[in-house]
C-alpha cells in the first residue's frame, strides 16, 4: 500500500463520514448547495468526481437530477451504493453512452497530481455534452487567506489558482467561463458573529490591497468556483 492510499484509510473518520450521517444534509447546507452550483440541476444527467460524504448528490438527486458519482473510497462506494446511486472507483469507469449535462468536482482537484488532474480534464472534455458545464471548487493558491485551508490536510497536493487551471485546460479544448467565490454560510452566535467581521476585515484589506499592488479581484477569493466549458 502506497504512502498516499494509506492517507485515505482513516480520512472517512477524520471528516466525520459515517453510515448514519453519509448523505444528509441541512436546509442551510441545501442553500449553499444551490449557490455553489448556480443553477437548478432539475432533469439534468450530472457526475460528481469525489462525492465524499454524500450531501451534494444526495440533494442533487432530490432535485431531480439523474446523479451517479466517482469516489476512492470502498466504504464511501459502499455507503453510496446503499442509497441507490450508481458509483465508480474511477472516472473510466464511469464513462456512459450518454454524455454529462453536468460534471462537479468540490474540493477534490488539490487531492490529485498535475498528471491526475489532466486525466480528469481530458476524461470531462470527452464526457460532456456540447453545452455541458464543468464546475469544479478549490482553495484559491492565489489568495493568502487560503493558506490554512491548502495546507491544513496532508491529503492535499497541488496548489491550484484561475490561472494555473486555465493553462491545463488550454490543452483540452476547454475554458474557463466564469469565476466567483464561494463563502459557506455564517454559522450562528458569536461564531457567526466573528466570521462576519473577519469577512468584513478581509474585505478591507482586499481593497487596499488591490490599490497598493494592482491586483484582480480574484486574487482575494479564498474558495474559487469555476464553471468550465468548452472552448470556442
Amino acid at each position: 500500500m502506497s504512502m498516499d492510499e494509506k492517507k485515505y484509510l482513516t480520512y472517512g473518520d477524520w471528516k466525520g463520514w459515517t453510515l448514519e450521517n453519509w448523505g444528509h444534509f441541512s436546509k442551510k447546507k441545501a442553500s449553499e448547495f444551490r449557490k455553489l452550483l448556480g443553477f437548478d440541476p432539475r432533469g439534468l444527467v450530472l457526475l460528481e468526481y469525489g462525492f465524499g460524504g454524500g450531501a451534494f448528490i444526495c440533494w442533487a438527486r432530490q432535485r431531480g437530477a439523474f446523479v451517479s458519482g466517482v469516489e476512492l473510497q470502498d466504504e464511501l462506494l459502499r455507503f453510496a451504493r446503499g442509497c441507490g446511486f450508481p458509483v465508480f472507483k474511477s472516472i473510466e469507469e464511469s464513462f456512459v453512452s450518454e454524455p454529462f449535462d453536468v460534471i462537479c468536482a468540490f474540493d477534490v482537484l488539490e487531492h490529485l497530481s498535475l498528471d491526475e488532474i489532466g486525466r480528469f480534464f481530458e476524461f470531462s472534455a470527452r464526457s460532456l455534452a456540447a453545452e455541458g458545464i464543468l464546475c469544479i471548487k478549490i482553495p484559491n493558491g492565489a489568495c493568502p487567506f487560503s493558506l490554512g485551508m491548502q495546507h491544513g490536510d496532508v491529503t492535499h497536493r497541488s496548489t491550484l489558482t484561475k490561472g494555473s487551471v486555465e493553462q491545463v485546460l488550454a490543452q483540452y479544448g476547454l475554458r474557463v467561463a466564469s469565476c466567483r467565490p464561494h463563502s459557506a454560510p455564517l454559522p450562528g452566535g458569536f461564531a457567526g458573529l466573528r466570521s462576519a467581521l473577519q469577512r468584513l476585515l478581509r474585505h478591507l484589506y482586499r481593497k487596499v490591497a488591490k490599490f497598493m499592488w494592482d491586483l484582480s479581484e480574484d486574487h482575494f477569493y479564498q474558495c474559487i468556483i469555476l464553471e468550465i466549458r468548452r472552448g470556442g
